[in-house]
């Protein structure tokens, strides 16, 4: 499946591959948050605040840290949907993502509009 992020909607990255990949990559970000004492969403929202900090892009030569951290953090998100229940990441065999990751910075905040649909879906 394809998770495409963008940031304030200009494109950020775009990511394919399904469960196995996904948890290896929770893992893995996991790993890097006990590392540095801290949650996995705290380590999500920390990069998301430099990324804002750099203009909306990746701020570090190599973009594939990042993107793991932030592929985490959107999949671990809640669907708020009473037909979906769970995590995005549940839907990951069934669903593609677009997620846009809108910058608050008056409230230190940031909001995500996510989108699923079927594989071959128009969008």
């Amino acid at each position: 499946m394809v998770i495409n992020v963008s940031f304030d909607g200009r494109k950020l990255f775009n990511w394919e591959g399904g469960t196995a990949e996904a948890t290896k990559i929770e893992e893995d970000v996991s790993e890097v948050a006990a590392l540095a004492n801290v949650s996995r969403e705290t380590l999500c929202q920390s990069t998301l605040a430099k990324i804002a900090a750099n203009g909306g892009w990746v701020f570090s030569g190599n973009p594939e840290p990042e993107m793991m951290i932030v592929i985490a953090g959107l999949l671990a998100l809640p669907t708020h949907h009473p037909d979906h229940p769970g995590h995005c990441r549940d839907y990951l065999e069934v669903s593609n993502f677009d997620f846009d990751i809108k910058n608050d910075p008056q409230n230190s905040t940031f909001h995500i509009n996510v989108r699923a649909f079927a594989e071959g879906a128009l969008q």
